[in-house]
């Protein structure tokens, strides 16, 4: 084998690979997506649950001070 025929082998390996590379990229992405989407929505629902265990403390604040009222 010369020089040329195994620089030509290469190549035509390291382009299948690249075909093969370029045709994971739209399940790559949309696997991509789909997770972006649960980031989102993980988020959104993290900010609700704070807001709600916000409101929760704040409401046993409340009571504990009519308790503390009502015991003196």
């Amino acid at each position: 084998e010369t020089q040329v025929d195994i620089f030509t082998n290469d190549v035509e390996s390291l382009e299948l690979k690249v075909v093969r590379l370029e045709s994971e990229i739209p399940k790559l992405k949309g696997e991509n997506k789909e997770r972006a989407d649960l980031v989102i929505s993980l988020t959104k629902d993290r900010a609700t649950f704070e807001k709600r265990l916000d409101e929760m403390n704040k409401e046993m604040e409340e009571k504990q001070h009519l308790i503390i009222e009502l015991q003196t």
